[in-house]
């Protein structure tokens, strides 16, 4: 029970000493799951539900994870909560601010689980008598609003699935934790007025680059310094001076941290450093740092040194900033904070575990400069300065209006200097970087050094030179580190880059793209077209990019529009298969000839794709031709990580997927690969939501499952029948409360040995898994289990029944074995769509239909008990002993079975309150476990545009549905009851 009109709390602490607790004051929380302290904020106290405790009250936080908020009831002298200290740069959710019409804010997203950037557009002031009371009192105390009556009502910017952006509006209680001040914003933001918004371009105009590229440079010295200090285990102190922590225990920590994990602490300090130091300075810049949404705090904000730009850059006091750059609308402003791939990080830190010393830099550089590639004409640069690796890099790229102007670049680790920082503006120059003896103005331009990353790209390349004009006087420099690589090209250690790979992302290329473009020269796609650095432009480079400081002729003869010419839009993975041999051959009849799409398949064995080629070559021999190959081990990461790239969208029919699946699941988050699969294994799908949504939001991937029988056809004719209550009947489901039950009729289908298999696998993952974690006391466990983390409707969900006879189908209705799945599929699109259902909406465990009451029994009987045993882990392994006896993987029902098959979808929604019923009836003639579940596969993958975790009708909707039913094999009924 939360209590009125307190705020605040003293109360003993374990170590005997007396604080005082307040509503709204910043804490520290620390996270069971991920072992770390997270930041929080004290919204209420709430009466002990301890008999045993000596304190009466509890204190409830909000607090951040990796990709929520979350709440959580804590005593107030528990050891995982420990107050903050308060500082005026960063201002907490709940403070009372001064805020009026058009300041921008911020507002938490529960859908994409990310900071919006919205507009406050009124404020409602309307106060009780005792509303105005606790006010005036908490400004006298803490400052902190505890009053509900005062309002403002935010504009945001929401872009739908179809790719319309509309204009949304809420309003929103003045201590909601879900809105802030925009200086803490840690996310690219999203603007909620379009460009041409005359009040935004008014108010951000006059915009000074002179005065931003000063405080990155104040900022990039920093970061080197740490650096620097973490790899080398000097005095921690100086981090100490930098950031003024003013705690000996931060500091122990943060020492604890450096002897533990280098790598990992080094990034985040510094992505910390730049991002939180930056959006303090100007939060109404956009700003993209490569670790994501960035979790930093008033302790990681510095303020950059004042100085002018000259005593700044150390150049001659004659030297004059452009005025043109001093006026710039900030609004057009984008800034990409980008760090050198930690490859060599990871290396050096187990090495320096090792070797308790700094000194394995020497050991590792030597090892590997001595290493040589076997490939004519290639040699390996890795550093050139015993001691220190240059291809360690920290950058901030500046884009106006999508294109790089101006960046910083520092490497912590150069020959006999603490650090180097490279810098350059368009217009005025590059400075800061070692000339060689061989500059490369005079360098014959026949005579090339193409720098090439050092990833296996071998295939690639051969390709490549093929098709481009570069002929035969060029040496290939591997390397590691993008942003060193623009580096290398400029000190003349190569002449240009050429990058095959379709996953750079705009992170590690702004920076050098500007230094290039200061110079005079070039980075562009193959097909010599510019890549857009703009705030919401796609953060990956998915043609690969080339780049070079000789002149446009020049640079045109290296370029080639075909780089990409591995890349399709669709690749099958898994094609051998049972069921992906039946979604081949859909490709081949329906698509791979008749489209404009590119059709990949792939395997493990080469012989076998040749071999399904060969089958198929019957239907249509050209169409075959143009389906490429790929042989891939999905259990082998370096070829999962090789081939995804080479996709706009992968799907895949390979079970376990839990066993076979993950790898292609993390690439594709990674990547901003969409990815579509037929799996039905909720332990697995909850567990890459949990690890990877958060990847697969920031890099604007799509991830679906269930995309086969189970669950799409009930999931889309669920928001068909919901649909027509909305549009056709005027039911609204905020006043009402929507009914849906599911039912499923099938016939002469059998279960493949694949199918079998994920049965048995999902078994042990289950033991893996504490379904207790999702529990409610208001809900069963597995109801909610896709949906964790997001806010779950009030109403108790119905429970499945022992089996019934239903005289509108002359059948008896029963649990089957993906009842309960198909409900959480359902509640998890209920959430995605912004609960279209309802909140209160009712979703009832699917309910197969048989004419035999001895069947109906004996698959309940089986399920009920199947369920009970898989608890306990004898029990399971017994279970398990028995997979033997059932069909083997690749096996499965013939093409004659599969055609007598056939199989009725049917929902039925009710109104409660308006009484209206509507059932969706979809019918497919044919077996709809694999012969029709490779159709729907396949329609899915064509379908699938960007942005996280999804499911079949949070992805389509009903599109792919009704596509679906304009085949003969397929029919969709809507009818009102």
């Amino acid at each position: 029970m939360i209590t009125q009109g307190i705020k605040r709390l003293k109360t003993k602490l374990k170590d005997g000493s007396e604080y005082e607790w307040e509503i709204g004051q910043p804490v520290e929380v620390f996270s069971n799951s991920s072992q770390k302290w997270r930041q929080g904020e004290v919204t209420s106290f709430e009466k002990s539900k301890d008999e045993r405790s000596e304190e009466k009250y509890d204190l409830r936080v909000h607090y951040f994870s990796d990709s929520d908020l979350l709440t959580k009831v804590i005593p107030p002298n528990s050891d995982q909560i420990r107050p903050v200290r308060k500082v005026k740069q960063t201002q907490q959710p709940g403070t009372r601010y001064n805020w009026e019409v058009d300041t921008l804010v911020e507002l938490w997203s529960k859908k994409k689980k990310r900071w919006m950037k919205a507009k406050i557009t009124e404020v409602n002031k309307k106060e009780s008598k005792e509303d105005k009371e606790l006010n005036d009192s908490a400004e006298q105390g803490s400052g902190i609003a505890i009053t509900e009556s005062i309002y403002y009502t935010v504009e945001w910017r929401h872009s739908k699935s179809n790719g319309q952006c509309v204009t949304v509006s809420k309003k929103i209680p003045i201590t909601c934790t879900h809105l802030r001040h925009c200086l803490e914003t840690n996310t690219i933001v999203q603007t909620p007025s379009s460009t041409n918004d005359s009040t935004v371009s008014k108010k951000y105009d006059a915009f000074d680059l002179e005065t931003l590229m000063t405080a990155c440079n104040d900022l990039i010295h920093r970061s080197n310094e740490i650096i620097n200090t973490v790899f080398n285990r000097k005095d921690y102190s100086k981090v100490d001076e930098i950031f003024d922590y003013g705690d000996e225990n931060k500091l122990k920590s943060k020492q604890f941290e450096c002897c533990k994990n280098p790598d990992d602490l080094a990034r985040q300090m510094v992505q910390k450093l730049l991002a939180g130091s930056l959006r303090n300075l100007y939060p109404h810049i956009a700003i993209a740092g490569d670790e994501g949404a960035i979790d930093y705090t008033a302790y990681d904000i510095v303020s950059p040194r004042k100085q002018s730009f000259v005593q700044s850059f150390k150049i001659e006091d004659t030297f004059s900033f452009p005025t043109t750059l001093k006026s710039l609308n900030s609004y057009d402003i984008t800034i990409w904070i980008g760090m050198s791939e930690n490859t060599l990080c990871c290396i050096v830190s187990f090495f320096s575990s090792l070797c308790g010393s700094s000194h394995c830099f020497f050991l590792l550089i030597c090892f590997v400069a001595k290493h040589e590639d076997p490939l004519d004409g290639e040699r390996e640069f890795y550093c050139q300065h015993s001691g220190h690796s240059q291809v360690v890099t920290t950058s901030i790229g500046i884009a106006y209006k999508g294109t790089p102007i101006a960046a910083i670049v520092g490497r912590p680790f150069v020959k006999n200097k603490d650090h180097q920082i490279t810098w350059g503006i368009v217009g005025v120059g590059v400075f800061g970087y070692d000339k060689t003896t061989y500059p490369f103005e005079t360098r014959s331009q026949t005579s090339q050094i193409i720098a090439v990353p050092r990833s296996d790209v071998n295939e690639l390349w051969k390709e490549y030179i093929k098709k481009s004009e570069l002929g035969e006087g060029y040496t290939l420099l591997r390397t590691y580190g993008i942003t060193g690589q623009f580096l290398l090209v400029l000190e003349g250690e190569a002449t240009s880059i050429v990058f095959p790979l379709m996953h750079s992302t705009k992170y590690q290329t702004c920076a050098g793209e500007a230094l290039f473009r200061s110079f005079g020269g070039h980075v562009t796609r193959p097909d010599q077209t510019y890549y857009d650095y703009s705030k919401r432009s796609p953060v990956f480079n998915r043609q690969g990019f080339v780049a070079s400081i000789f002149e446009h002729d020049i640079h045109a003869r290296m370029c080639h529009p075909e780089i990409d010419t591995e890349q399709v839009d669709l690749m099958l993975i898994g094609a051998t298969g049972f069921t992906g041999k039946l979604a081949t051959e859909y490709i081949v009849q329906k698509y791979a000839k008749h489209c404009d799409y590119k059709f990949a398949i792939a395997a493990r064995q080469m012989d076998k794709l040749n071999q399904l080629k060969e089958d198929l070559s019957g239907i249509d021999e050209e169409a075959i031709h143009r389906l490429k190959t790929f042989v891939l081990d999905v259990m082998d990461h370096r070829a999962v990580e090789k081939t995804l790239p080479r996709a706009a969208v992968v799907i895949s029919t390979i079970g376990p997927f839990a066993k076979y699946g993950e790898k292609l699941v993390h690439q594709a988050t990674c990547l901003g690969t969409d990815y579509a699969d037929i799996s039905a294994e909720v332990i697995w799908t909850k567990r890459l939501n949990q690890q990877y949504d958060l990847n697969a939001s920031r890099s604007e991937s799509r991830i679906v499952h269930f995309c086969g029988m189970v669950s799409f056809p009930l999931d889309a004719c669920a928001y068909i029948a919901v649909q027509y209550l909305r549009e056709k009947c005027g039911v609204n489901p905020d006043n009402d409360i929507i009914d849906i039950e599911p039912f499923l009729k099938m016939e002469g289908v059998k279960f493949s040995g694949g199918t079998i298999d994920s049965w048995f696998f999902g078994l042990k993952e289950a033991s893996k898994f504490d379904l207790n974690d999702s529990c409610q006391s208001n809900n069963s466990a597995t109801d909610f289990l896709l949906t964790e983390g997001d806010p779950k409707p009030n109403t108790k969900q119905p429970e499945g029944s022992w089996p019934i006879w239903l005289s509108d189908y002359q059948a008896y209705g029963h649990v089957g074995l993906y009842s309960m799945i198909d409900r959480m599929v359902l509640l998890h699109t209920n959430c995605l769509l912004d609960y279209y259902y309802g909140t209160r909406a009712r979703i009832h465990p699917t309910k197969w239909l048989t004419t035999s009451w001895l069947t109906a029994w004996l698959i309940t009987l089986f399920v009920t008990v199947i369920a009970a045993l898989s608890r306990f882990s004898l029990t399971r392994a017994l279970i398990g002993a028995t997979r033997s006896v059932f069909a083997k993987p690749g096996q499965g029902p013939t093409l004659e079975h599969m055609l007598k098959s056939k199989s009725e979808f049917r929902v039925i929604a009710k109104s409660q309150n308006m009484k209206k019923t509507v059932e969706v009836c979809f019918s497919a003639a044919g077996d709809v476990a694999y012969f029709h579940t490779a159709k729907f596969l396949v329609e899915h993958g064509l379908f699938m545009r960007r942005g996280g975790f999804l499911t079949p009708a949070g992805l389509a909707k009903d599109t792919v549905i009704k596509k679906l039913s304009k085949e003969k094999e397929f029919e969709l009924k809507i009818k009102e009851l």
